[in-house]
């Protein structure tokens, strides 16, 4: 669950372990998008750095407040953003988060499901965006910084879908995402 840190998230932390624990829930878990380690000029899209020391905060402090009745995790959404690596991996080690979930928006310098940006996928070659993104999920598991990897099929947000039959790059991903022992 984000936060409205991200700029694209309502309710706050507390009304949601609340209605957890109405609905008998034993364990839920915080993963608010951390800081942009490049692009940071999008609002509503994550948390700014100066916005990080509050989100641990929040999540402790319901986290402290609920302890007797559900289980609260911190984790973090982080981009993957190849030459970013270390930026990355520096805001995940500052912290000890339960789970790191790492997710791909951005395919070069084009942030392929940012509805600002929707009409680039006009000059696309759609197969190629799709064989893009597949060997970009695939470099954020390897990364080694991820728990999780999220939504593997962002890349169909807008409805646009290959032309030709991904599904040897479906298999690569599933390969890499088992030999990299990561959830999806």
């Amino acid at each position: 669950m984000h936060t409205p840190l991200c700029g694209h998230a309502v309710g706050q932390p507390d009304e949601y372990a609340r209605k957890a624990v109405e609905l008998g829930l034993k364990e839920i878990g915080f993963s608010d998008h951390a800081p942009m380690v490049k692009f940071a000029d999008m609002p509503g899209v994550a948390m700014k750095f100066e916005e990080l020391p509050l989100y641990h905060r929040m999540i402790e402090e319901v986290r402290e407040k609920y302890k007797d009745r559900i289980v609260i995790r911190i984790g973090i959404e982080a981009d993957f953003i190849p030459g970013c690596e270390d930026k990355t991996r520096a805001i995940l080690d500052a912290y000890p988060y339960d789970y790191v979930i790492g997710s791909v928006h951005f395919i070069g310098d084009w942030a392929f499901d940012h509805p600002d940006k929707r009409a680039e996928w006009d000059n696309r070659d759609i197969d190629e965006v799709y064989r893009q993104y597949y060997r970009l999920l695939r470099e954020s598991a390897r990364a080694g910084m991820f728990n999780t990897i999220a939504h593997a099929d962002l890349v169909k947000k807008f409805g646009h879908r290959a032309k030709t039959d991904m599904i040897d790059e479906l298999r690569k991903n599933a390969e890499v995402f088992q030999e990299c022992g990561v959830a999806v």
